[in-house]
């Protein structure tokens, strides 16, 4: 059947596929991103390989027969502070990210693939996410597969992240 979706770990080759999806300059203004550069890549690459707070997998989507890896999906610990954290200091929160390359857009692979990551994931609720409130479809994404607006802010920007209003979903 045409338009199956699973999830596979990432391993070391997988470089060249998140490479590719991260330099998609549209990809880049959907989600309100910088691309990485090759030094902050390998820094990054060695954290989803190495880290065992990190947690991704590869997407792929079955066309024809043939399985294709399209994007990915991980899990993380960042600093997520709120508001009501005021006697908390930058409160660590589990996180949830994905991407999928534009050529595979608009054909429902990251809702699917994130509910099998979240039916397979081993975390403990909650789960966070941080959206640009410009991006349309992860907006949608998340709020298909069960997470909760908890707050929306002016984010200051970042080397990673340009300066801009962002929408924080909860999960359980």
């Amino acid at each position: 059947m045409s338009g199956e979706v699973r999830l596979r770990g990432v391993v070391d080759a997988d470089r060249d596929l998140i490479r590719a999806i991260e330099d998609e300059p549209a990809g880049n203004a959907m989600a309100q991103v910088f691309a990485r550069t090759d030094a902050q890549l390998a820094v990054h690459w060695d954290r989803v390989l190495n880290d065992p707070a990190v947690l991704t997998f590869v997407i792929e989507y079955e066309q024809a027969g043939d399985w294709c890896s399209v994007g990915f999906v991980t899990s993380f610990v960042t600093p997520v502070p709120l508001a009501s954290d005021r006697d908390q200091g930058d409160a660590r929160r589990r996180c949830i990210g994905y991407r999928i390359g534009q050529a595979w857009w608009g054909r429902g692979i990251a809702t699917r693939a994130l509910r099998l990551f979240l039916e397979d994931s081993m975390f403990e609720r909650p789960l966070w996410a941080i959206v640009a409130a410009t991006n349309d479809a992860s907006l949608r994404v998340l709020s298909k597969c069960g997470f909760d607006v908890v707050a929306r802010r002016w984010s200051a920007g970042s080397e990673r992240y340009p300066a801009g209003n962002e929408v924080v979903f909860r999960l359980g």
